[in-house]
């Protein structure tokens, strides 16, 4: 059951990007949750983490969706990237929905954009742990995270969400370039009867708006 403030927040996002979000009681199968991407609907868990340690949760709770991801979607780039994820899992083998998850990994939930005075934040993994980032600026006990440059046809490392902060995190010049980046990929691997399902959509929608 949505609360009032939570309501409120979805109809801005609604307004915004044509984005909505759909509760869910747990994680989902990642094919299940790209392809909701695809129709610009985003699977939203309900419960919070726990009190003990709100610096990091192993899997997303209702603060990481609200602090990470709906603000994020509510930008029109931000939400193409996700957008261009979502069409590309529709209907693909399972070893393409897996590496399909693993750029979502690193760029939706995990992603990083080098500006000129130096790397900043966009993933919702990050936007939504103030231990994650302060682990991405500074380190941890010594260690610092290796940054590397998004390559979507390139093998990507195994995701990690169960042994603390992130060892590695993907670097974009900029969101229209990591959207660039990511429709280079789709377009190899997206089915033609969903690519033409998408041109008649967009024709549908500027239809409507002449």
């Amino acid at each position: 059951m949505l609360w009032d403030g939570f309501i409120l927040v979805l109809q801005v996002l609604q307004r915004t990007t044509g984005w909505s979000v759909r509760p869910v009681a747990g994680l989902l199968h990642p094919r299940s949750f790209l392809n909701g991407l695809a129709f610009r609907t985003f699977h939203s868990t309900q419960y919070i983490r726990h009190g003990s340690n709100p610096m990091y949760t192993p899997e997303p709770d209702i603060c990481h969706e609200i602090l990470g991801h709906i603000p994020m979607l509510a930008d029109p780039t931000f939400a193409d990237l996700a957008y261009i994820i979502g069409t590309a899992s529709l209907g693909v083998s399972e070893k393409e929905i897996w590496h399909l998850t693993k750029l979502y990994w690193y760029t939706v939930e995990f992603g990083t954009v080098q500006e000129e005075d130096g790397v900043k934040a966009f993933g919702a993994g990050l936007l939504s742990s103030f231990g994650e980032l302060k682990h991405m600026r500074t380190g941890t006990d010594g260690l610092m995270p290796e940054f590397m440059e998004l390559d979507p046809f390139a093998k990507l490392p195994k995701m990690s969400y169960k042994d603390g902060f992130q060892k590695k995190y993907f670097l974009c010049e900029s969101f229209q370039d990591a959207v660039a980046k990511l429709q280079a990929y789709s377009k190899q691997i997206l089915r033609p009867e969903v690519e033409a399902q998408i041109l008649e959509a967009k024709r549908s929608q500027l239809g409507k708006m002449l």
